[in-house]
């Protein structure tokens, strides 16, 4: 009876357990499956395939003896497949950073692109605003040509005086237009809408070709000049034949093509200046100063330029003929030059190698400068006798008889035109709007060469548009006595003139 009941009470337990077990599973939610064993799933038949595995599985199956061909034939094909899978899987996962880089080079060529345009933009932008700096100062400075304008209304008052034959200028006119020179300033204007590279002054210019036109007697122009400021000046094709330019400051200047032609430009200053096939015809430019000038494929011919400084400049393509005595030749650029004749005694330069290098140079011409000329040294001395430097100078050889002939022709003609009474009638041509120039008739040293030899210099003087035989002039010079004087052909008047001594010293030095 006792383990009937036990029997009882296990099995109520047992009911009320299962009822519990019931209720619980039916109360407790189903857990999600977990993601990691799909993902593990998913992979390996992405990278293996289903086929592969499954035929993988066959062929394990069938080893070793029964292995199929079939089997083996779609293990092969399967294994193809999925390598060819994960080579296009493998190309398309190595070309998006490709796309990446080439997208990121693409942003940034078109951010260069924009970042040069800027560039450009704020370039252009500079370039307006120094143009109109530029301008804003020309405009300022250009309103001193009223002034200019009122200057030239009293310089024409003046001259227009009737007691002003001398056509002089008073000195607070001189004072007035040497201050006006000072004002007009270099500055960079517009050219073809782009600036000038370098500042000029074309007021300047318009200042000096003004007074030049104005046939002014020589002290006054040797005021102005002296005191007056033209470097810089704009003066392109500028016509100053047979103008007096004496002492002149022309430096860093402008005067391309520019034509002067049987000019007076003793002194004058044209350092740096632009005078590209600028012509210098039967031109005095004794101890004028042309270094670092551009003159390439200028003409010198028949021009008087002794002391003259060429130092660096550059006369490539150039033709010269004249007298240079004394010259400074450091540095100068001959390329191409011609050299017709030219008188270099005692030029200089302080290279050794100076004359060696003439062969680099192909100069033309029939001048030889090694065939007229040997080289010195010679020491340079301060006041109290300490050496400074060496100098080299070109001597003329003792055989080289046309040197000493166009060497002594030249002494002559700058004595002759050191006479006041002559000078004074080249300015009365000039001022007539013609020129005067010499012609060798006879010389004592003509000998093999044209023209007639004498015991005398003489010399045809007449205008570059003489139509008359009256204004014919016959020069002698008698290199015994040193004598000077003129034969008018029409009136037959003889007059001799008084001209610098020292000038006969110094022929009688070097010619006798």
């Amino acid at each position: 009876m006792l383990e009937k009941n036990k029997l009882t009470q296990l099995e109520k337990e047992n009911a009320a357990l299962r009822s519990a077990l019931q209720a619980a599973q039916q109360g407790t939610p189903r857990r999600k499956a977990s993601v990691w064993p799909w993902l593990k799933k998913a992979t390996t038949a992405a990278i293996l395939g289903r086929n592969l595995k499954e035929s993988i599985n066959q062929l394990y199956t069938e080893l070793p003896r029964n292995v199929q061909q079939e089997t083996m034939a779609e293990v092969t094909a399967n294994l193809l497949h999925r390598l060819t899978r994960i080579g296009i899987f493998a190309l398309v996962v190595g070309l998006v950073p490709l796309l990446i880089l080439l997208t990121q080079t693409w942003i940034l060529d078109n951010q260069n692109e924009k970042l040069e345009h800027q560039n450009e933009l704020i370039s252009s932008q500079n370039l307006l605003l120094d143009q109109q700096i530029n301008l804003e100062e020309g405009n300022r400075r250009s309103s001193y040509v009223f002034l200019m304008s009122n200057i030239m209304d009293k310089i024409d008052e003046e001259l227009k005086n009737t007691r002003n034959g001398k056509r002089y200028l008073s000195e607070e006119l001189i004072g007035r237009i040497v201050s006006l020179s000072h004002a007009f300033r270099p500055y960079r204007y517009l050219e073809n809408n782009r600036l000038i590279p370098s500042p000029l002054s074309p007021e300047r210019g318009q200042l000096l070709y003004a007074l030049v036109n104005s046939q002014l007697d020589l002290p006054t122009y040797d005021q102005i000049f002296a005191k007056a400021n033209f470097s810089y000046s704009d003066l392109p094709r500028a016509n100053f034949a047979g103008a007096y330019l004496k002492g002149i400051n022309l430096s860093f200047a402008n005067i391309t093509h520019g034509n002067f032609k049987d000019a007076i430009l003793d002194g004058a200053n044209f350092q740096q200046s632009q005078l590209e096939y600028a012509v210098f015809d039967n031109a005095l430019m004794n101890k004028a100063n042309f270094r670092q000038a551009k003159l390439a494929h200028s003409q010198w011919y028949d021009v008087l330029a002794q002391g003259i400084s060429l130092a660096m400049a550059d006369v490539r393509s150039g033709f010269f003929n004249g007298d240079f005595s004394n010259a400074e030749l450091e540095g100068i650029i001959l390329h191409d030059a011609t050299l017709n004749y030219m008188v270099l005694r005692n030029a200089f330069f302080f290279n050794s190698n100076w004359v060696s290098r003439m062969a680099q140079y192909n100069l033309k011409g029939s001048f030889s400068l090694t065939d007229n000329y040997k080289v010195e040294q010679e020491s340079i001395y301060d006041a109290i006798r300490n050496r400074q430097d060496t100098v080299f100078r070109l001597i003329p050889r003792k055989d080289a008889s046309q040197l000493q002939f166009s060497f002594c022709e030249s002494l002559v003609l700058n004595l002759i035109r050191s006479a006041p009474t002559l000078q004074k009638l080249d300015q009365e041509r000039r001022q007539q709007g013609d020129r005067s120039r010499y012609v060798l008739l006879s010389s004592p040293y003509l000998e093999g060469q044209e023209g007639r030899q004498d015991s005398l210099f003489s010399f045809s003087r007449s205008g570059q548009d003489t139509t008359q035989f009256d204004q014919v002039l016959w020069v002698n010079f008698d290199p015994e006595d040193g004598r000077l004087w003129t034969i008018s052909p029409a009136a037959g008047e003889i007059t001799s003139h008084a001209y610098q001594q020292e000038m006969y010293v110094n022929f009688l030095q070097n010619c006798q």
